[in-house]
């Protein structure tokens, strides 16, 4: 069985199928594709999606007309719930039985540091463990930074070590956690990049 999610448009979709946004099941290597349903949490573009190894749980953190929303189900895809808060870039712990996640909340630049989160149950429910370094931040609602940042946009969990985790962002910023997300050290920052100018002709 093979799970597929389609991001904005037909044109995201495997060439010649023509799928709209949503999520959709194979159980034909690909050859055809199914919607696997048409309630709450589906139809809506896939943006940011983390799956658990076993593929039953997801996480999809969502863009569209409604707003910005992170669903998250427990069942395939078949079933999702709405969570109050958005969560972004989600990624499942590939330690233990893999119902723990990773997430990184969604913060006003005037609230400070985005908080870095752990869920233990698939995505439903979310406790925070430390806060990102002041050079990474969100930028919800367009408001004007004070000063550059980066965008997290990547969580990766170490493959061995599960007290170390890394964040990256925009320009190539990279943050560690040597403690499971507590405390971060930025690896990067943007004078680490020498100057550069775009050139059109």
């Amino acid at each position: 069985r093979l799970v597929l999610g389609v991001f904005s448009s037909p044109r995201n979709a495997p060439e010649g199928t023509g799928l709209l946004p949503g999520w959709y099941e194979s159980t034909d290597a690909g050859a055809s594709w199914t919607s696997m349903g048409s309630g709450p949490g589906h139809g809506l573009p896939v943006v940011n999606p983390a799956i658990s190894a076993d593929g039953t749980r997801l996480i999809n953190a969502t863009q569209s007309e409604q707003g910005d929303a992170t669903w998250v189900s427990s069942d395939g895809a078949r079933t999702w719930t709405k969570l109050a808060e958005p969560i972004l870039y989600t990624v499942f712990d590939p330690h233990g039985d893999g119902s723990a996640a990773y997430g990184i909340r969604d913060v006003l630049l005037s609230e400070g540091p985005n908080p870095f989160v752990r869920s233990e149950d698939g995505g439903l429910t979310w406790t925070t463990v430390g806060f990102l370094p002041e050079a990474f931040k969100s930028n919800r609602n367009n408001e004007a930074p004070t000063f550059r940042r980066a965008m997290p946009s990547k969580i990766l969990p170490h493959p061995v070590d599960r007290s170390t985790i890394y964040v990256a962002g925009a320009a190539g910023m990279i943050a560690r956690s040597t403690d499971g997300g507590a405390t971060w050290t930025m690896l990067t920052t943007w004078e680490d990049f020498p100057p550069f100018d775009v050139v059109a002709r």
